[in-house]
């Protein structure tokens, strides 16, 4: 942003993005890189994953973390991807079903919720129906199926499609246990300094069942970005060259900031790093 001087007010960005933000956060390094100091991800794809089938040589090298992650790739790519590809190709056909059709409407969006709560019976064993329904009524009063949609063929037909140019920016990811990102190739278009690998989390009793990670393990996934970014702020320079403080961390409350069971050293707190090298080996320590 600038003043009314002309003058740039922002010395320093530190972006956070998932899913689809994943992309978006890394882009806004690579056009400004500046002015964005850091880059932290979760659910990351383009550009952090390779793309099956890889030879045998290739599939040697990795881990057995790895290797599974590569199987998942292959497994959307073929069975779960059907809507990534109609939304690419036929955006307008699919739009008028979904706008004539508050009952295929709905399937649309809650099937996705079936599939990606992961372990779920049933969706609202992993999500509250009302919030479902929420979600649902943003595309069906506003009719934007076919606006929404068009946003897949848009990007497909971009002619940008995929990372681009290497990155300079420090990134972190955060890597849960349905992701699929690799760290061996986020590192081809990023600069990697931070690699959380988080284990498979398992429900407990009145939890209400699997739900999205932001909601699912909220203090891990912020505890991920908060470490990320206080780590590599101080050490990154801003526009006029002069390091850029990390922004003061709240004190820490141990009731509060104990990680969630699932999470390497349960009962730790939020200062709890776990560092991976590209080859899977995991490695505990406390920061700061």
């Amino acid at each position: 942003m600038e003043g009314a001087d002309g003058q740039a007010r922002v010395r320093a960005l530190r972006r956070q993005g998932g899913d689809v933000g994943a992309g978006i956060s890394p882009a806004l390094g690579r056009i400004d890189a500046d002015h964005v100091v850091g880059v932290h991800v979760n659910a990351a794809t383009i550009g952090f994953m390779p793309f099956p089938p890889l030879d045998d040589d290739e599939m040697a090298q990795l881990t057995e973390v790895e290797r599974q992650r590569v199987a998942r790739i292959g497994n959307y790519m073929a069975e779960m991807s059907g809507y990534n590809v109609i939304q690419s190709t036929r955006p307008q056909t699919l739009a008028y079903g979904l706008a004539d059709s508050p009952v295929g409407q709905l399937a649309w969006i809650v099937e996705k919720f079936k599939e990606w709560t992961h372990g779920a019976e049933v969706p609202e064993d992993a999500v509250d129906r009302g919030r479902m329904l929420t979600n649902v009524m943003i595309y069906w009063p506003t009719n934007t199926a076919g606006s929404s949609a068009n946003l897949y063929y848009e990007g497909a037909h971009s002619g940008s499609w995929g990372p681009g140019e290497p990155s300079p920016v420090p990134t972190g990811v955060a890597a849960f246990a349905e992701d699929v990102a690799i760290r061996r190739y986020a590192e081809q278009g990023n600069n990697i300094v931070h690699w959380t690998d988080f284990r498979p989390w398992r429900a407990r009793r009145g939890d209400g069942g699997p739900r999205p990670v932001g909601r699912r393990r909220p203090r891990v996934f912020a505890c991920s970005g908060e470490h990320h970014h206080a780590r590599d702020a101080s050490a990154q320079p801003g526009a006029d060259g002069t390091p850029v403080a990390a922004a003061p961390r709240p004190p820490v409350n141990p009731r509060r900031d104990r990680a969630p069971r699932g999470h390497a050293g349960a009962g730790a707190r939020c200062a709890l790093h776990r560092s991976v090298d590209p080859v899977g080996g995991v490695r505990a320590r406390r920061s700061g």
